[in-house]
């Protein structure tokens, strides 16, 4: 079978060449005619048909390849389709009461969860707009204020940051992915704006860090928002 469309291109052209040699008016003597009649016709048995032409392939669709499978396997293609499914259920069921459930101390008592997400939010937050009015109030700023300024935007980035980054698994189980989505395309930019205000410290650029600080407050006040807003409403899947 043709597979590209250089081959298709040489089918085309043996075609032409075989429309022409029909097409030859010339005269010859009987055995000659008769040899260069067999000669045209291997010639065009020689050229594949055009059916088997190239032509891009396609995979099958969803329903006929399933139900190509349920011909070929019966009702073992079924059981393995039920099981898969009811598999895909528990382990969803799982991981929600895995993220939602309160963390056991040995004694089996309660204990305080590693990391409340909301809470880490909200002190973010604060963290942000705490060094974005220090920065803010500095006009004048010497080399301690470049220096102080970086290492509390470090201490945000991994004190805070880095955990509620580490925590996304259980907001999205939580709230499912539209909810994720809600709380950490905020959350995102506010990360952005943060990096880029590092950034500006260390090029001791002043007034880009102020700027971005300002930014990135009012992204995390929005992730904040949108934490309540969810929180408020019943859990999605």
């Amino acid at each position: 079978m043709l597979k590209d469309k250089e081959t298709a291109k040489r089918v085309d052209a043996a075609k032409a060449t075989l429309a022409s040699l029909k097409s030859s008016t010339e005269t010859l003597d009987a055995d000659l005619s008769k040899k260069r009649k067999a000669w045209v016709g291997a010639f065009d048995a020689s050229i594949p048909a055009e059916t088997v032409a190239w032509a891009p392939w396609e995979p099958p669709k969803p329903l006929p390849r399933l139900t190509a499978w349920l011909k070929a396997n019966g009702i073992i293609f079924v059981l393995g389709l039920i099981l898969i499914i009811a598999g895909g259920l528990l382990a969803r069921k799982v991981q929600r009461e895995e993220a939602t459930a309160t963390p056991q101390q040995d004694d089996g008592s309660a204990a305080t969860p590693v990391v409340d997400f909301e809470v880490l939010l909200k002190t973010l937050n604060e963290a942000t707009l705490s060094l974005h009015a220090t920065l803010s109030e500095n006009t004048d700023p010497d080399e301690a204020a470049f220096n102080d300024a970086q290492s509390r935007i470090e201490t945000i980035q991994e004190d805070q940051v880095n955990r509620l980054v580490d925590a996304r698994i259980s907001v999205q189980v939580r709230y499912g992915v539209a909810g994720f989505a809600q709380i950490f395309g905020p959350m995102s930019a506010g990360e952005r704006n943060l990096n880029r205000a590092w950034s500006a410290i260390v090029d001791c650029h002043w007034p880009e860090a102020v700027s971005s600080m300002e930014y990135a407050a009012g992204q995390f006040e929005d992730a904040c928002k949108q934490m309540e807003s969810l929180r408020q409403t019943p859990s999605q899947s």
